[in-house]
């Protein structure tokens, strides 16, 4: 059966800012999702020591790691994870996003209550001072 939810990051040359987001992942009080990961075009060690580090999620986490040899960059690297995607809904997240532990809970129940939302967005605090709203939707 297919996930009701593909959560969708791109990573180029990061390692252990995308081992917090899946953490962060990890503790979703929601568990019908995957995580589609695109590595878009890494350094071979850093590609490396990535696929090393998500071992510790097979248990917790359904991830597909798909790597591309050279950067696709942002467009790119999206529409190829869209291509991978059955799921009803779709979660854009960037490498460095720390979500809270209901974020795919909340995100589910609102889009089910309403059909008619095409896109929704989070509000998005600074990383470093969680008091401070960077971004409060489009």
């Amino acid at each position: 059966m297919n996930p009701k939810v593909s959560v969708i990051i791109l990573n180029y040359n990061h390692v252990d800012n995308v081992i917090n987001c899946l953490n962060s992942l990890s503790l979703q009080t929601y568990n019908d999702f995957e995580v589609i990961l695109i590595d878009n075009g890494s350094k071979e060690e850093i590609y490396a020591e990535l696929r090393e580090k998500l071992i510790k999620f097979r248990e917790k986490l359904d991830i597909r790691l798909i790597r591309k040899l050279r950067n696709l960059y942002f467009g790119a690297g999206n529409n190829l994870a869209l291509k991978k995607v059955s799921s009803d809904y779709i979660c854009l997240l960037n490498y460095d996003t720390i979500v809270k532990e209901n974020f795919i809970e909340e995100m589910v129940n609102f889009l089910d209550n309403n059909p008619d939302a095409g896109m929704i967005t989070p509000k998005i605090k600074i990383y470093d001072d969680k008091d401070i709203i960077w971004n409060a939707g489009a």
